[in-house]
C-alpha cells in the first residue's frame, strides 16, 4: 500500500510528516513518487503549484530531508540530516545541502 501521510503548508516550505504503519504502507522514502504526485494535485485542486514550494519530510527515524521536484514529478532527495522542522526550513530556503 502507499505511503500514510500529512503535509502541512507553511509557505515557501510543505511539512510532510511519515504516519508509519509501515508493516502494512510504504515509507514516505520509498513512495516519494507517489507523495509528490499525491500532493500536486491537491495543490492543483487549490490552483496552486508545488513548483512554488520547498518540500521537505520527516522520515521513519525523525530525520528531516527534502524532495526535490522538476516539473512536478519527483527528481530526487534532498540530504538535510536536520533534526526538527525550524533546521529543515533554514537548510532548504538557504541551500544548505547535497542532492542525493
Amino acid at each position: 500500500m502507499h505511503a500514510r501521510f500529512n503535509f502541512t503548508v507553511d509557505t515557501p516550505v510543505i511539512y510532510i510528516r511519515d504516519l508509519g504503519e509501515h508493516h502494512t504502507h510504504k515509507t514516505v522514502t520509498s513512495d516519494a513518487d507517489w507523495v509528490v504526485d499525491t500532493i500536486a494535485r491537491q495543490l492543483r485542486a487549490k490552483d496552486d503549484n508545488i513548483k512554488h514550494y520547498h518540500l521537505v519530510y520527516e522520515d521513519s527515524t525523525g530525520t528531516w530531508d527534502g524532495l526535490k521536484v522538476v516539473n512536478e514529478k519527483f527528481d530526487n532527495f534532498i540530504s538535510l540530516n536536520a533534526k526538527n522542522q525550524v533546521e529543515a526550513r533554514h537548510k532548504i530556503l538557504n541551500h544548505k545541502y547535497e542532492t542525493v
